[in-house]
């Protein structure tokens, strides 16, 4: 029998017979598998439920600004001048709810006459906005600018967020609107270029493009310093190059002629610009392509918002065409004697780079003591006193390219008893047609004008 005794190797009996152990076996039993199973679902559970608590909390104590949502809509295209409105939804998509919220709306709503742009700010208020939930808002807006113009609206929300007093801006994506044909366009004729000293003139041609009266327009135009108004039709407000059309008809056009006198000298230019547009003190919130109402009531006639405009360039000009007495051939006396007879040739010369054609050059001779005048290829009217050259006369003056030029003659005869210290005067001019340029003036000054005395 083994007892509980704690013995050396060397204490163990000779007679030692392991037949008389008894070894006492503890029975045992396993764990069946679907106790196992429900054990390892539930510690599952548990974590999970955990880190769902954790998520929960973990939101509800964060704010994310990506969860602020901003959309602005609006129409792709409008009538330049015509109101729309910019439709923008906020969503917070937090947990919390943001405060103190408000729009801000920046754009440029066109061009005045400083030539500068009219940006617009508008401050939307939103309040609170509170978690999950959504606020939407429609601005209203009135563009102006050129056809085919884009104008870019800019979009940015401020808020605070629960605890704090600082105030947070969230931008939203700009929005592109293009601005399609003006209601109102404006057209103006004028030379392009004008001899020194001469009147200019100009007609001013605003068309309503609508199907409805416009009402209250005003058209100004911006003058060169070098350019003095003198007068227009209809009369301009304060005797300025302003002007003010009370009723435009549907499709219907107005003319106004302005004119004044250029001051510059040749060569130099002019530049003008016209306009068409409203002030600022007119309701835009009611003008529309299609319902143009204002009111012009008390207030200065300055355009704040241009529906249209366009340039003109005036070039200050000398003679197209050059007359001069010419002594290639032969030499004209300074002074005449009695019964003298002058050969005399004319230089004519094209100084444009434009061909003309239909040259006309006539002569206009002043004095009693003229005995005969023969003119070369030319006709002489001798009760008038005077000597005509044209295409009918000389073929040569039917066409004359650019910087040609061409000789013209004629013999004058002094009488035989003429008055000594009597003058004989020749006045000169020349004209052609400039067929192959637009708008330019075929005016032109004298180009001779000389006195002989008559002398022993």
């Amino acid at each position: 029998m083994i007892k509980d005794d704690i013995y050396n190797v060397g204490d163990v009996p000779e007679n030692w017979d392991d037949s008389d152990i008894k070894i006492r076996v503890r029975n045992t039993k396993k764990t069946p598998f679907i106790t196992k199973l429900f054990f390892y679902t539930l510690t599952i559970f548990i974590l999970i439920s955990i880190f769902i608590a954790y998520l929960f909390l973990s939101k509800k104590s964060t704010f994310y600004e990506n969860r602020i949502i901003i959309t602005p809509t609006s129409q792709l295209s409008i009538t330049s001048g015509e109101a729309t409105k910019i439709n923008i939804s906020v969503k917070n998509n937090n947990l919390s709810a943001i405060s103190d919220s408000y729009l801000y709306i920046t754009y440029d709503s066109g061009e005045n006459l400083s030539g500068g742009r009219n940006i617009k700010n508008i401050k939307e208020n939103l309040g609170e906005i509170l978690a999950n939930s959504e606020i939407q808002k429609a601005i209203p807006i009135t563009l102006f600018g050129a056809e085919g113009t884009f104008k870019d609206i800019d979009i940015s929300l401020f808020y605070k967020t629960k605890g704090s007093n600082a105030e947070f801006q969230k931008d939203s994506d700009p929005i592109s609107i293009m601005l399609k044909a003006s209601p109102v366009s404006i057209n103006v004729k004028a030379l392009k270029e004008i001899h020194k000293g001469y009147q200019l003139d100009f007609l001013i041609t605003v068309k309503n493009n609508t199907n409805n009266d416009i009402e209250n327009l005003i058209v100004t135009a911006r003058n060169p310093n070098n350019f003095i108004f003198s007068s227009s039709s209809p009369e301009s407000v304060d005797n300025k190059s302003t002007w003010k059309i009370e009723k435009l008809k549907a499709k219907a056009e107005y003319n106004i002629s302005m004119s004044g006198k250029p001051l510059g000298e040749i060569g130099d230019e002019l530049f003008f610009t016209f306009y068409t547009g409203l002030s600022e003190n007119i309701d835009k919130n009611n003008l529309t392509s299609t319902n143009t109402l204002a009111n012009f009531d008390n207030f200065e006639l300055n355009i704040d918002n241009i529906y249209s405009k366009i340039e003109k360039n005036v070039k200050i000009t000398g003679q197209y065409l050059d007359l001069s007495f010419s002594e290639d051939l032969f030499n004209i006396p300074d002074n005449f004697l009695q019964n003298d007879t002058i050969n005399f040739s004319l230089i004519y010369k094209n100084n444009t780079s434009n061909i003309l054609s239909n040259i006309e050059v006539d002569l206009q001779l002043l004095g009693d003591d003229i005995e005969n005048v023969e003119v070369i290829d030319g006709y002489y009217d001798k009760n008038s006193k005077k000597i005509l050259w044209n295409k009918n006369t000389l073929e040569n003056l039917s066409k004359l390219n650019s910087y040609e030029s061409g000789l013209l003659r004629f013999i004058l005869r002094v009488k035989r008893e003429a008055k000594i210290g009597n003058e004989i005067r020749i006045i000169g001019k020349i004209k052609g047609e400039r067929t192959d340029e637009d708008n330019v003036s075929n005016i032109q000054d004298i180009s001779i004008d000389k006195t002989w005395k008559i002398i022993e």
